[in-house]
């Protein structure tokens, strides 16, 4: 199941096109927002202090023509998620191969799964919820929708943003605590 999303029919030179966002509910569930500056030098950047497990994130950077802009899960036995922007193939990515369980299926962790940009230009603008499992990613104003499981064998506790191509320069990075519904 993925959160409640709202869905809009809009105008585009290409035709009408479907946006999503989240619903405006899930803010109720944030906690204090963390605007996290990041210099145009640094390509790691660990979010410390934060549980990657129920968390918000607000990304807007300016992107080169290669490299990748992502955030990583990871954890001490090794395991990690990697969710983000590779400019070279001008597509939103999810990558799971090396996330936890896969042996239920030999399909599930095969390979990263891309979504095409559908705004044009330098300025790549991101939204995504994390739980323990799972990653929802609203991209592009809301054309590009991206939701995937991953079964890590022990939680994720840490998480990442990095930058691969010195031309990428972040704008704006908001992080939301989210408290649970149950």
């Amino acid at each position: 199941m993925t959160l409640p999303r709202t869905l809009e029919v809009r105008s585009t030179p290409q035709g009408p096109r479907i946006f999503q966002s989240f619903s405006e509910e899930l803010e109720q569930l944030r906690g204090p927002s963390q605007n996290i500056v990041i210099s145009d030098e640094d390509t790691l950047v660990t979010l410390a202090g934060v549980d990657p497990t129920q968390l918000e994130v607000s990304l807007e950077s300016l992107v080169g023509d290669t490299g990748s802009i992502y955030f990583e899960l990871s954890n001490a036995a090794g395991e990690q998620y990697r969710i983000g922007f590779n400019a070279s193939e001008n597509a939103y990515f999810s990558d799971r191969t090396a996330a936890g369980k896969k042996d239920f299926s030999e399909k599930f962790a095969e390979g990263i799964h891309y979504a095409p940009r559908q705004i044009p230009g330098v300025l790549v603008k991101m939204h995504l919820v994390f739980d323990h499992s799972s990653v929802e990613l609203i991209a592009d104003d809301g054309l590009v929708a991206m939701t995937d499981l991953f079964f890590p064998n022990e939680d994720f506790n840490e998480i990442k943003l990095m930058k691969e191509d010195a031309a990428t320069a972040v704008q704006e990075l908001i992080v939301y605590p989210l408290k649970g519904v149950w």
